[in-house]
C-alpha cells in the first residue's frame, strides 16, 4: 500500500465501524429502561418492608410497650422484633436478585445439553453403523436429550 491509500483505507474502517456501533447500541435503551425498571421495583420492595414493618413494630410499643430489640430482660419482646423486619427486608432482597437467574440457569442448561448431542452421539457411536441418517431421525434423536 502506498502511503495515498492510508486516508481511504481509514475511512472505510471508520465508516464500517460506525455501522457496527450504530447497530451495536439499538438496544441498549431498553436495556437501561428494563435496568432502571428492576431497580425500581428492588426499592419498592424494600420500602413496603421496611414501612410496614416499621409501622408493626412501632404500633406493638405504643401498644404493649414491648422492647423491639430483647435486649432487656423486664420488658417482654415485641413480635415482630426488628430482628424479624430486617430478616424480611434480606429475605425480599435475595428473592429479588434470585428470580431472575432461575430462568437463565435453566436456559444455559437446555443449551448445554443440545450442544453435548454431537458428543453423545460420538460416544454411542459402533464400529460399521451406517452414518446415513436422515436430518429427520437426527432431530428425533436430539429432542431425546432435552
Amino acid at each position: 500500500l502506498s502511503l495515498n491509500a492510508v486516508k481511504a483505507v481509514i475511512d472505510k474502517f471508520v465508516a464500517a465501524t460506525e455501522k457496527a456501533y450504530q447497530e451495536a447500541i439499538k438496544t441498549l435503551y431498553l436495556i437501561g429502561l428494563a435496568n432502571g425498571t428492576l431497580y425500581a421495583s428492588f426499592q419498592l420492595g424494600y420500602m413496603v418492608v421496611l414501612l410496614f414493618g416499621s409501622y408493626l413494630l412501632y404500633s406493638h410499643v405504643r401498644q404493649s410497650g414491648c422492647d423491639p430489640s430483647r435486649t432487656v430482660p423486664s420488658n417482654p419482646p415485641c413480635n415482630p422484633d426488628a430482628a424479624g423486619v430486617l430478616g424480611a427486608l434480606i429475605g425480599v432482597m435475595f428473592a429479588a436478585v434470585t428470580l431472575p437467574q432461575i430462568s437463565i440457569g435453566i436456559e444455559a442448561f437446555t443449551d448445554a445439553r443440545a450442544a453435548c448431542y454431537p458428543a453423545i452421539q460420538a460416544i454411542k457411536r459402533k464400529v460399521g453403523e451406517d452414518e446415513a441418517i436422515s436430518s429427520t431421525q437426527k432431530v428425533r434423536r436430539a429432542s431425546e436429550y432435552l
